[in-house]
């Protein structure tokens, strides 16, 4: 049953909604007026201040909420003048619902730049993406954007990959004016905590608030990366999210924009192939495969090294030079499809070896350009129609 709300500030959590009886509202720091409503997705929760009356509907509670809605908008106000914003911290710190709320505070002025990887909800974890407003920004909530620019990482998490994620960062950011930069959780180590003041750097970041951190971390971007920093106290309550809750999480997302796809056959030569192991070579004659490998189904010289695909169970040989991939190597792994319209997301289901041909999971439509294989990996068997959730 829906709980009215006569004044005062309310925490939503989802699935539920907002609806404006009389006056107006504002849900993270964005005014909704009187008529109007507002979705609350599942797995989140929404801080909302009613000014006349509201039908809250999830799971609602009053306790505490007008501490914590003054916390969040006190600081989008400090923070909304300077133009270019990062929110650095630990995963389930509140730093998602901070980058929403000055982007609502700043009433359209600012786009968002999503740099989670791994939890990447303004368009699919694997990607950096540069967002531009609807309305109200709700994360989670894809109504939220009238636009997003994706670029492909091909991992949940920048760890390996730091140059192609600060590459893709310092791309999009270029093409916002002010800008607010939500990142990942990966900070608790030296290298986590270099990563963020990189992004910052590369983002060319005015300010770096780093929620849920200790001040010693806020003076370490300061002194050893010459960045103007601000430590936040945690914003969101502790707990959040178990690894397995994330593993589904994600695997939701990338669902969602896959969902109604099709496997299409992409072939080298027709398509570039970015990424994968093999079809960027030179295929080698069955008879030279023989003496490379005593399972070896097929191979090809690349880039001065010999890449073999071999059935399980034998045992690679102990030759220089050579790379063995076990059979079934591309199966759940993650991609970014490029055609004429636009980017797509896609999952590599299967390869072939005769033709060759590598299959890929995708609502992607038209001629395909470039595929983009990445390296982490997602539950196909969940993509297409057999999920665990």
């Amino acid at each position: 049953m829906p709980v009215e709300v006569a004044g005062g500030s309310a925490l939503i959590r989802g699935p539920g909604r907002i609806e404006v009886v009389e006056g107006a509202a504002e849900v993270l720091g964005g005014r909704v007026d009187e008529g109007s409503g507002l979705v609350v997705p599942a797995g989140r929760a929404v801080l909302a201040r009613v000014e006349g009356r509201a039908l809250l509907s999830g799971a609602v509670s009053t306790a505490g909420a007008d501490a914590s809605y003054e916390r969040f908008d006190s600081i989008a106000r400090e923070a909304l003048p300077l133009g270019r914003v990062a929110i650095v911290g630990p995963s389930d710190s509140g730093k998602s619902t901070l980058a929403a709320w000055i982007v609502n505070k700043s009433g359209g002025g600012y786009r968002l730049l999503s740099t989670d990887i791994g939890q990447n909800e303004v368009y699919a974890p694997g990607f950096v993406a540069l967002a531009s407003p609807r309305s109200i920004v709700i994360p989670g909530l894809d109504d939220s954007f009238s636009s997003v620019e994706p670029c492909f990482v091909g991992s949940f998490t920048p760890r390996g990959v730091e140059s192609r994620y600060l590459a893709c960062a310092s791309r999009l950011a270029s093409m916002a004016g002010q800008v607010v930069i939500d990142t990942d959780g990966w900070i608790s180590l030296w290298e986590g905590l270099e990563s963020k003041a990189a992004l910052a750097i590369a983002s060319r970041a005015k300010l770096v608030l780093a929620v849920g951190l200790p001040p010693r971390s806020a003076r370490l971007l300061e002194r050893v990366w010459g960045l103007d920093a601000v430590a936040v106290e945690r914003l969101a309550s502790q707990g959040g999210k178990t690894r397995g809750e994330r593993a589904l999480h994600r695997e939701r997302l990338i669902a969602l924009r896959t969902s109604g796809g099709r496997e299409r056959r992409v072939r080298p030569g027709e398509a570039e192939i970015v990424g994968a192991p093999i079809f960027r070579g030179e295929p080698l004659p069955p008879d030279t495969l023989r003496t490379l490998h005593p399972t070896a189904i097929y191979g090809e010289k690349v880039d001065g090294d010999i890449v073999v695909v071999a059935r399980r169970g034998g045992r690679p040989g102990a030759s220089p030079g050579l790379r063995v991939l076990r059979e079934g190597w591309e199966k759940g792994l993650i991609a970014a499809v490029h055609t004429g319209s636009g980017t797509y997301v896609g999952v590599v289901t299967r390869a072939s070896y005769r033709e060759p041909w590598v299959s890929v999971y995708t609502r992607a439509e038209g001629d395909i350009a470039v595929l983009e294989v990445g390296r982490s990996r997602v539950d196909v068997d969940s993509l297409m129609g057999r999920a665990k959730w």
